[in-house]
């Protein structure tokens, strides 16, 4: 995207992919959790060179996306409308090029609710609205070394204030950092208050346990081979 359309953006995927549709096209998706009444949201890219994503089920349009911005590209997430029934789904694409990342459907009432909720949650000051100008950089530096899939040593330095850490696996509570438990980031994360240089050990817990069993099995196997020999 970034050498043909000129769209610079680093945004993860929830897991879930990437549906890219260039100029005029069309999407057809089905699924079990597509249900009348139930509420239709879409995660999709904003850019300078798409335009439009409109949803479809038996013909009749449910919702429409204007993914057209004057800014940087962004993704995030869009509530499109209510399903009409069970049936595919079809999702015309108009512009340059639109990009589909996750869909989801949700309660009608469990949606509000959540609205609600988060609305409660802004007004207390829970959730600040994510703006660049409150981004800063402390100048510190990050480097890690990879011991083995569940083992990585993190390397800090030129800190001049505690940060939050980021770790970008799937979010797990047994991920550790120093003893330390990960605190859930964006719902799917793991991250670490850290306040000092210094080297550090991210590891999944679980992962000791598995090494005596390993060994105790061994073991067991080597003693019945032994006993048939014998």
């Amino acid at each position: 995207m970034q050498e043909k359309y000129g769209i610079d953006n680093q945004d993860f995927d929830l897991g879930g992919g990437w549906a890219v549709g260039e100029q005029s096209i069309k999407l057809k998706v089905k699924s079990e959790k597509f249900k009348k009444e139930k509420i239709l949201l879409a995660r999709v890219m904003e850019s300078s060179r798409s335009g439009v994503l409109k949803f479809y089920q038996n013909s009749q349009e449910i919702g429409s996306i204007s993914t057209k911005i004057n800014r940087d590209a962004n993704v995030r997430w869009f509530e499109v409308g209510r399903l009409n029934s069970g049936n595919e789904l079809t999702i015309a694409s108009e512009g340059d090029i639109n990009v589909i990342n996750s869909l989801a459907v949700l309660d009608g009432n469990e949606w509000t609710k959540n609205k609600n909720t988060a609305k409660a949650y802004q007004e207390q000051g829970k959730i600040v609205e994510f703006n660049e100008k409150n981004i800063a950089s402390d100048g510190g530096s990050v480097s890690y070394q990879q011991i083995n899939p569940t083992k990585y040593k993190v390397h800090l330095s030129g800190l001049t204030k505690p940060i939050f850490l980021v770790f970008s696996q799937n979010f797990n509570g047994f991920w550790r950092l120093n003893g330390q438990s990960s605190l859930p980031v964006y719902s799917l994360l793991n991250g670490f208050r850290v306040e000092r240089d210094g080297e550090y050990i991210v590891e999944f817990e679980p992962q000791k346990y598995v090494y005596p069993g390993l060994v105790i099995s061994g073991l067991t196997l080597a003693i019945i081979v032994i006993l048939l020999l014998i």
